[in-house]
């Protein structure tokens, strides 16, 4: 009885250790859908950035003065409260529409760079998409190409990758190959200082992949990595290397196998150079695959040491309901690198499970979530920090921000995380360092649906 009971104890201790829920206080910054006609944007799918002064940009897929999608502006004075910029694409032969991904500062030039999922020219219903440039201040982008002509990519719906010559690069989920219908999708790059454009990899639908929905990352030889959401040996997606300098090469797949194994990545990948030997590690989601709970699985995280191409799997997300973890995380890991506590902790959103009470159905609003990966010494796996009710947003698609400066009374940490700059902090506070299940810095990001007005939020996350 007593080894029984010691063993049964054991068991919820290490179940302990693997999960812990801790959820934070989540402060809506903003409601999408505030101004009449959804001219402010609608449903932001996309991750956030800061301007150099420190204002927080995004894009919304829908919404504006044409309905066509959103570039938007939050500014810092405001406590990110209040709108001080808005563009509204205007979709159609001469302009993009529908934008999925996030926008890309050039700290040289003060100019954003995206993508937009549609408008534009081609032969794909409501155009094949465009990449574009934005000023701030201006009242129109700068479309610098239209996908679609023959042998291009097409529909692209995440952000760029913008190396130190001031080149960009970039996926689309359709186009090139003709081997899948409607085509495979690409990997191009772009210079828009020398008006030059190249598709770098068109995907066959087999060993190397189809439908890369997720953008791209440099690794520490600045070989190009990323995902693909199906195909592969198994269909159930890979992740790929391209190699330095021209891209043109296919260097690595790895094929998900579905089921245990993760199934569908569908988010870009994140590098450490820190640890993982001396080439680093790439860490990344599936939406699928990992625990049962869900029907095709919930979704793992995973990673990859660079190093002699270890692949493992970090955590299993557990779906929805009381103490779930979450399902379906779509969205980029950020990566701490605040304090040696800290150092190295992912922080991620899941766009389902979690709470599904309430306002939520049965599949959950979805989460947020602090995970330690097994390259980093911790006492636990895996932290909810937030699940998502739907009055505080719902459905989160993009990944957090971490490190953003906001006004006394608001802010608790000051930290430089995730490449954002370090701010002095105005309330003095640095945060908890507990570790377990609350942001150490300002967590920031959004809800595609849910809020007052059911089409969306930023949020921050407060311990």
């Amino acid at each position: 009885m007593r080894k029984t009971t010691f063993c049964f104890s054991l068991i919820l201790t290490v179940l302990a250790l693997l999960h812990v829920s801790r959820a934070g206080t989540p402060t809506v910054l903003y409601n999408f859908c505030s101004l009449p006609n959804c001219t402010d944007g609608a449903n932001p799918m996309a991750d956030l950035t800061l301007d150099l002064s420190h204002n927080l940009w995004g894009t919304t897929k829908n919404g504006g003065a044409d309905g066509f999608g959103t570039i938007f502006e939050l500014t810092l004075s405001s406590g990110y409260t209040a709108l001080g910029q808005v563009y509204s694409f205007k979709g159609g032969s001469t302009d993009g529409a529908y934008p999925e991904g996030g926008l890309v500062l050039d700290a040289q030039t003060n100019l954003f760079y995206g993508t937009t999922s549609a408008g534009g020219t081609g032969s794909c219903t409501n155009g094949c998409g465009v990449i574009f440039e934005f000023r701030p201040g201006s009242s129109t982008d700068t479309i610098l190409h239209f996908f679609g002509a023959s042998g291009d990519g097409a529909t692209p719906t995440a952000e760029l990758l913008e190396d130190p010559s001031q080149n960009f690069y970039g996926t689309t989920t359709a186009g090139g190959s003709t081997n899948c219908s409607g085509g495979c999708g690409t990997v191009f790059a772009i210079a828009p200082l020398s008006n030059t454009y190249v598709v770098l990899h068109k995907f066959t639908g087999s060993a190397d992949g189809s439908d890369p929905v997720a953008g791209l990352e440099f690794d520490s030889k600045f070989d190009l990595w990323g995902t693909a959401k199906t195909g592969g040996t198994h269909n159930f997606g890979t992740v790929f290397e391209l190699a330095e300098p021209a891209y043109t090469t296919l260097a690595y797949v790895h094929s998900f196998r579905g089921a245990l194994n993760g199934a569908n990545p569908a988010a870009a990948l994140k590098f450490d150079s820190s640890v993982g030997g001396t080439l680093g590690t790439l860490y990344g989601t599936t939406s699928a695959g990992g625990n049962t709970a869900c029907s095709g699985g919930c979704g793992l995280i995973f990673q990859l040491e660079i190093s002699g191409l270890v692949f493992t799997n970090v955590y299993k997300l557990s779906g929805a309901g009381s103490g779930k973890s979450g399902a379906s995380p779509i969205g980029r890991l950020a990566l701490d690198t605040s304090d040696q506590l800290h150092m190295g902790h992912l922080y991620g959103t899941a766009s389902l499970g979690g709470s599904n009470t309430g306002a939520c159905p049965a599949a959950g609003c979805g989460t947020a979530f602090e995970v330690c990966p097994p390259t980093r010494t911790c006492t636990y796996r895996e932290s909810t920090l937030l699940d998502f009710d739907g009055t505080d947003g719902r459905n989160p698609s993009a990944g957090m921000l971490l490190g953003t400066p906001l006004p006394a009374g608001l802010l608790w940490d000051r930290q430089p995380m995730d490449g954002l700059p370090a701010e002095p902090g105005a309330d003095g506070k640095t945060g908890p360092l507990t570790g377990k299940g609350a942001c150490t810095t300002n967590c920031v990001g959004t809800g595609a649906n849910g809020g007052a007005n059911g089409s969306g939020v930023v949020i921050t996350i407060k311990p």
